[in-house]
């Protein structure tokens, strides 16, 4: 089973590589134009929001097959429309290469999103 700790290790890894690529932290609140955005517990992930759209929505949790449109997962392959795909300008801020669909850790936030988000 997934837990909440995987994800956490998987998305504070993104921002380490991004942060790493840029010589400092991304401004995560002011980027995504929101108050709600973090995943220091699984409370603030499912709470969190960006550009007005909630990061996992209710409505796929824990079902099964609806993991990857959870806007998490589409914002960090493919981009949720209008936007690119997140991080910014890639995983290290260099290499303008994101996280596929099959990527380990995205295989890992799906599974995590449709077992229910499990602690």
């Amino acid at each position: 089973m997934t837990k909440f700790s995987d994800v956490q290790t998987i998305l504070d890894t993104i921002i380490a590589n991004w942060t790493t690529g840029n010589g400092s932290p991304p401004s995560l609140l002011a980027r995504h134009k929101t108050v709600t955005f973090a995943w220091d517990t699984k409370a603030n992930l499912l709470a969190s929001t960006a550009r007005g759209l909630q990061l996992i929505q209710p409505d796929v949790v824990g079902k099964a097959g609806q993991g990857a449109t959870a806007n998490l997962v589409v914002a960090l392959t493919t981009g949720v429309a209008p936007f690119p795909p997140m991080p910014l300008d890639g995983l290290d801020s260099q290499n303008g290469m994101y996280l596929q669909l099959a990527s380990p850790e995205i295989t890992t936030i799906i599974s995590w999103i449709e077992e229910g988000c499990p602690g």
